[in-house]
Formats: structure tokens, C-alpha cells, sequence
């Protein structure tokens, strides 16, 4: 985690595992939705299986880690890919 600042100190033992853990299908079947966080990046879903995330322009990379992270424990836990964009974005 050489890349975030602080080399990620700021991140719980429980997210560098997330690391381990197998991420949503990132090849979308439809348009879908998608949502700015101003300081995480872009999060989009095709509300079937697929979710990704970008890091835009002027988005934290600490904060951009913390949230794709996040989305692979949602995973984990039996999230759909609908229903962790749905958590994430307040929809």
C-alpha cells in the first residue's frame, strides 16, 4: 500500500484483508447506474452482477481504497452487486 498516503495506516486490519477477497464481475451486461462520491471516485453497477469503481480526478486515494475495499466485504457477506451500490450511495 506504498501508493496511499501514510502507506494506508489509516486503513483497519479487517479492509487489508479485503485484499484477499474475490471483487464483483467488473464487465457490465447493461447500462446501469452510476454515482460521483467527491472524494472515493465513481461507483457504478449494472444491477446484475457487475460493479467497479474509478479513481476520478482530485478523489483521495485513501478514500477511493477504503470504498472499493468495502465493496468486496459486502461481497463476502451476500451482498448483490445492486444491493452494495444501493448501501454505498444511500439509493
Amino acid at each position: 500500500m506504498r501508493w496511499l498516503p501514510n502507506n494506508g495506516s489509516e486503513l483497519t486490519d479487517e479492509l487489508v484483508a479485503a485484499y484477499q477477497l474475490e471483487g464483483y464481475d467488473t464487465t457490465p451486461s447493461n447500462l446501469g447506474r452510476s454515482f460521483l462520491f467527491e472524494e472515493a471516485g465513481l461507483i457504478w453497477t449494472d444491477d446484475d452482477n457487475a460493479l467497479g469503481m474509478y479513481l476520478t480526478p482530485g478523489a483521495d486515494p485513501t478514500s477511493y481504497t477504503r470504498t472499493y475495499l468495502m465493496t468486496r466485504i459486502l461481497k463476502r457477506t451476500g451482498y448483490t452487486a445492486t444491493q452494495t451500490f444501493d448501501r454505498l450511495t444511500n439509493a
